[in-house]
């Protein structure tokens, strides 16, 4: 009798991509499919000035001495978040290119 031939299993891995929602942080136009330049620039506004509010509160420490400083490490997730708003700033600016580069190319909806 012939010994059984050793067959392979190949293991398929499956990737769960994270969803995480930031609806949050754009304007309703951009999350209700009125993606154009007047919603853009509501959603950038509102990045600036989120990130410009946290610059003027650093800001506030260094020329009014009597305030209380802020600690290191808040100091460093202050920077941090205005960090992320201009990032933040930069991929919707990216993402609204390419939605009309689409609407340029597939036909204005």
């Amino acid at each position: 009798m012939n010994a059984p031939t050793p067959t392979t299993q190949t293991e398929q891995h499956q990737t769960t991509r994270l969803n995480i929602d930031f609806s949050h942080r754009l304007s309703w136009g951009v999350l209700h499919d009125d993606f154009n330049a007047d919603t853009l620039n509501e959603s950038i506004t509102d990045m600036a000035t989120r990130a410009r509010a946290i610059i003027e509160a650093i800001g506030v420490q260094f020329m009014d001495s009597s305030m209380p400083r802020m600690s290191d490490n808040g100091m460093y997730y202050a920077l941090d978040e205005v960090s992320k708003a201009l990032e933040d700033i930069e991929n919707t600016v990216r993402a609204f290119r390419t939605y009309s580069d689409s609407l340029l190319v597939g036909g204005a909806k």
